[in-house]
């Protein structure tokens, strides 16, 4: 392949909060059903089939369903984003959040980031850092400086880092004050 590959963030607001939800899609292939996670569907930038796409979705697949599974009891959620005009616009970065509460201490976590990288990142890191502790605004303000510290922005995008590490401040709030 001839020149320079352009390289673009995710765009998506799908994926970031179906990873969040433990979701999975169903895909119909030539050899059957296949079940993959949103993870695995959407890994990044990939040659499939002589062309570079964000899924691994091959020309021959479709998908056929999308699987959600039932939240359990004291699992609490938040999508934010930040964008230029309305809410059909690509968000500059997002943040999906969902915590699996006992009282209000966090038991697991899910963070994905979106709009910042080549795929819906999740966050490991963060979700470490919140399991076991309650969930207050002060734990809100403490998680971003855990939040991608091995980031390595592009020339003209390391404003999405913090972009990114606000919209977490700004998810953990909302779910502390519910």
């Amino acid at each position: 392949m001839g020149g320079r590959l352009c390289y673009a963030v995710y765009p998506g607001d799908a994926a970031p909060a179906l990873m969040t939800l433990d979701a999975k899609v169903k895909l119909a292939t030539p050899s059957g059903l296949k079940e993959l996670t949103i993870e695995q569907l959407v890994p990044g930038d990939m040659m499939v089939d002589g062309r570079i796409q964000s899924h691994v979705v091959r020309f021959n697949e479709i998908m056929t369903e999308i699987v959600v599974p039932p939240p359990r009891a004291g699992f609490k959620a938040s999508f934010e984003k930040l964008r230029p005009r309305g809410v059909w616009d690509f968000a500059m970065a997002s943040a999906s959040l969902g915590l699996q509460l006992r009282d209000k201490t966090i038991e697991d976590a899910r963070v994905v980031f979106g709009g910042i990288a080549g795929r819906p990142w999740r966050e490991r890191s963060v979700e470490e850092f919140l399991k076991g502790k309650t969930l207050t605004t002060e734990l809100a303000v403490q998680a971003p400086s855990n939040a991608l510290g091995n980031a390595a922005p592009l020339k003209y995008n390391a404003t999405k880092i913090d972009m990114a590490k606000g919209l977490l401040a700004s998810g953990l709030t909302k779910l502390a004050s519910v």
